[in-house]
């Protein structure tokens, strides 16, 4: 990981390849993952501009059988399990430094750096 990443504001991410985050320079390991969809999830945020996705999206790519309420309902459960692997001590009532929801958008963010391995890729090419 990033030298330059030591503080735990920083959020880098590499999906080139095998996918890795590391939050202040710290690998998740990845038994914190504890869903697959919560890792997808973050996956799915990185690789979007602006790194944010409306949640009807999401639902409608993770549970397109599902009915309103239970898509919905999941979304949620995954939200909270991917910010439980990125902040494992974030009480439940604190916002997340790393995954917001903003009325309909579910935003992928970081207080001090977000890096991600596909964006450098691009801004150098």
């Amino acid at each position: 990981m990033s030298k330059e990443l030591s503080d735990a504001s920083s959020f880098e991410i590499r999906i080139l390849g095998p996918f890795r985050v590391a939050v202040g320079g710290v690998p998740v390991s990845e038994d914190r993952w504890a869903r697959r969809k919560a890792k997808i999830l973050v996956q799915l945020l990185a690789l979007e501009p602006h790194h944010q996705l409306h949640r009807d999206q999401i639902v409608d790519l993770f549970w397109p059988e599902y009915e309103p309420e239970a898509a919905a309902n999941n979304l949620y459960k995954t939200i909270y399990l991917a910010r439980r692997a990125l902040e494992p001590r974030l009480s439940s009532r604190a916002e997340s430094k790393f995954i917001a929801v903003r009325g309909s958008r579910v935003i992928l963010r970081a207080p001090g750096r977000l890096w991600i391995d596909a964006d450098e890729f691009e801004r150098r090419a």
